[in-house]
């Protein structure tokens, strides 16, 4: 068992980069020895089960740790043993390695109590765990009804005068109201308005009746007919969306609360929350045409991007896989100041963000990262930059 805890110890100190290099050579020397044990070091820095383990730990009692163990030991037990074991050798070394591992995650729970300044910096971000965000939408009809969407499902499907979930499933007790009007003797159905909604911690994906494909990111609303009819095709955005056009002879038109895109068939992306300053319209291919609030044209090529500033349109040049990511499931940050960081990780998260240090909010970041990891293993990789630190309190989060 002394064998078995020193490991455990060793991996304690791995986790937290503190290996002498003699222990860096014995726990080489044990990784070495078996493939299992070599995988078990490498997963120990990507500890985000490891660190929900510990965080269990931490709130039992002293007098709980024990029972604890004994239930740490079945868990590890049954994840470890699901991968075959031809031998009974190696079933001994799945054993070995279910004690160590169970007893490191009881170590770092301890080591981690003694080394108070790493849990002022970094409780939250291991205890807090706050999910990302998910497919989750509200669909609002002209008659002022609203609905649920399924959660399970990623996006829903408008064609005539119908809708229905991406998997072809219907909604359940929807049926869209179908308002007329006569023009001479005869009797014409008019398009009906609808509203699609993502909450903060929010995504969801819409096909409209044209083929248009919309995916929205968190917090965003889009207004559009229940099927496009006369010269234009025409959409109401607030927050932000993915657009790939379907090519038609008439224009497709967004509007925001300031500026309107016009296009014929292409792909862009266009941001405008009504908390920002700016407001965005990314092309990623094909054409458009951005019109501002004084009514001045600006023509964007693929990579380009129009920038509305107050009244002001200006273009410029940037990194479209930079853009997209966000559709693509990853956050991509290229030198962007924490601020604006923080607001996105405020939408996809649904938490409230302030800066007890205001200075930190221009520092800047760059890299990528999984928009389904949970925030606090997002926020943890911020921290290893040593530039900022992050409190949580609920659903607040305290920059400093």
């Amino acid at each position: 068992m002394e064998d078995t805890r020193y490991i455990a110890q060793l991996l304690s100190k791995h986790l937290l980069d503190e290996l002498t290099n003699d222990e860096k050579a014995e726990l080489e020397q044990w990784a070495a020895s078996n493939p299992v044990f070599r995988q078990y070091v490498e997963d120990v820095k990507n500890g985000d089960r490891i660190l929900t383990d510990v965080a269990a730990f931490q709130q039992l009692e002293l007098s709980d740790s024990q029972d604890y163990l004994t239930t740490l030991k079945q868990r590890v037990h049954e994840k470890i043993t699901a991968i075959p074991q031809p031998t009974k050798y190696r079933q001994k070394r799945y054993l070995v390695l279910v004690s160590i591992a169970a007893l490191f995650i009881v170590a770092v729970a301890t080591t981690l109590y003694f080394y108070h300044s790493l849990i002022v910096n970094r409780t939250s971000t291991i205890v807090n765990e706050i999910a990302p965000g998910y497919n989750q939408a509200t669909l609002t009809l002209a008659n002022g009804k609203t609905i649920k969407l399924d959660s399970a499902q990623s996006g829903i499907i408008v064609q005539d005068e119908d809708i229905k979930y991406n998997d072809g499933s219907k909604l359940p007790a929807v049926i869209l109201p179908a308002p007329s009007a006569v023009s001479g003797s005869e009797e014409t159905s008019l398009p009906t308005s609808l509203t699609l909604s993502t909450p903060k911690g929010g995504q969801y994906q819409i096909i409209l009746s044209d083929g248009t494909k919309v995916r929205l990111n968190a917090a965003s609303t889009l207004k559009y007919p229940s099927r496009f009819s006369g010269d234009t095709r025409e959409v109401f955005l607030e927050g932000e969306a993915f657009f790939e056009v379907n090519n038609n002879p008439s224009p497709f038109i967004v509007h925001t609360n300031h500026q309107t895109i016009t296009v014929l068939g292409t792909k862009f992306i266009v941001t405008a929350y009504a908390d920002e300053n700016v407001q965005t319209t990314t092309l990623v291919s094909g054409a458009v045409k951005v019109n501002g609030p004084r009514r001045e044209a600006l023509m964007l090529s693929p990579g380009e991007q129009g920038l509305l500033i107050g009244d002001q349109l200006t273009k410029v040049n940037v990194d479209i896989k930079n853009e997209i990511a966000w559709t693509q499931g990853i956050f991509s940050f290229k030198k962007e100041p924490l601020e604006n960081i923080m607001k996105k990780l405020a939408r996809w998260y649904d938490v409230d963000v302030t800066f007890e240090n205001q200075a930190l909010k221009q520092i800047t970041f760059e890299g990528s990262l999984e928009r389904s990891s949970s925030m606090h293993t997002v926020l943890r990789l911020f921290e290893h930059t040593g530039e900022a630190h992050f409190r949580i309190a609920g659903r607040r989060v305290s920059v400093y």
